[in-house]
């Protein structure tokens, strides 16, 4: 019997093996329109979609737009 750890660890690489699957199947799939001047490696394909997005707003700008939608008033119409 293998320790509970160990069992984890290979689902955890099933987990990245699928996933690097899925993304070589999306490069290869995106290769053939790639030209000279906007060639991507495969290793820079996968560390930009990997990368967190960065955030647009910050979290008081959410704040303000969310408290200013909760406090409109709502008209109900009937039809």
């Amino acid at each position: 019997m293998l320790p509970f750890d160990y069992g984890v660890q290979i689902i955890n690489q099933g987990f990245e093996s699928a996933k690097m699957d899925k993304m070589w199947s999306l490069y290869v799939q995106i290769y053939p329109f790639m030209k000279e001047e906007n060639f991507m490696t495969f290793e820079n394909f996968v560390k930009d979609s990997t990368r967190p997005p960065e955030p647009q707003h910050t979290a008081e700008q959410i704040l303000d737009k969310t408290e200013k939608i909760l406090n409109l008033k709502w008209k109900k119409e009937v039809i």
